[in-house]
């Protein structure tokens, strides 16, 4: 696997990914605010043709259900295993559970994994989708050896040519994917990201972050911003995460005010 970072030696070569619809995949596992503000930072900053799929797996698939009832292009989904934890890696299993019905229940020819503790930070579309005409993926982070599903983005094509639907029983959702990109001598794009080098090493510089919150990466492409990733873990205390909430509201709510 030839890891790249976007903005030092891939140029934009083309567009004809510009109009290619594509399919969005978030699992959500009791975080229904949080992947409120996801999907609304998502339709204000993309005017790309896309779905939706919500894989609900152990929240509140009613809420979801009746927030996005008048989004023609939105499905919500049950998980396979509705969130239930019973042994340490079960989280992540549940999660690349969750991908792969949403995955099996859609069709457009790109695909999009999304965390549901990001936020767009501004448009990328045009900026991203021309990588995917010689890379076979393009995320956020490569650490531990794994090409991190904060955001992942793929030909369907090539993704089911190596039958890589999420494994739901490796202890980590897309490290499978990474494997087999490895194996088969696929080309990743490792996007700029304020977390994590290439390499996978932990740099933790915030001065650039343009939500002021204690914890979270920064990702750009060509030195643009354009989303944060907050990581809910379980260290994380109540009051950091409101801190999320109403920051992201505020990023939003600015936004909105100027256009």
């Amino acid at each position: 696997m030839r890891d790249k970072i976007a903005g030092q030696d891939i140029p934009i070569k083309s567009y004809e990914f510009i109009a290619t619809p594509i399919d969005f995949i978030i699992v959500s596992f009791k975080n229904t605010d949080y992947v409120k503000l996801a999907l609304e930072s998502l339709e204000h900053f993309i005017n790309q043709p896309h779905t939706v799929t919500i894989v609900d797996n152990g929240s509140d698939i009613d809420r979801y259900k009746k927030i996005y009832r008048n989004k023609n292009n939105y499905q919500i989904l049950e998980g396979p295993q509705k969130g239930i934890w019973s042994k340490p890696g079960d989280g992540s299993r549940n999660h690349s559970a969750g991908l792969a019905l949403g995955m099996k229940n859609t069709s457009n020819p790109i695909v999009c994994f999304l965390d549901c503790d990001i936020l767009f930070l501004d448009y990328w579309t045009f900026e991203i989708l021309p990588l995917l005409e010689d890379n076979f993926l393009v995320t956020n982070r490569f650490d531990r050896n794994i090409c991190r599903e904060m955001f992942m983005i793929f030909k369907r094509e090539n993704f089911e040519k190596y039958d890589l639907y999420p494994d739901a029983t490796h202890i980590d959702s897309c490290g499978n994917i990474t494997k087999m990109a490895a194996k088969h001598g696929e080309s990743c794009v490792i996007l700029e990201n304020t977390a994590f080098s290439m390499e996978g090493n932990y740099i933790g510089d915030k001065s650039k972050h343009v939500l002021d919150v204690p914890y979270g990466e920064q990702c750009s492409i060509y030195d643009k911003p354009f989303f944060f990733h907050y990581g809910r873990g379980e260290t994380r205390s109540e009051e950091d995460q409101q801190k999320f909430v109403n920051e992201a509201r505020r990023y939003l709510d600015e936004y909105d005010s100027i256009i």
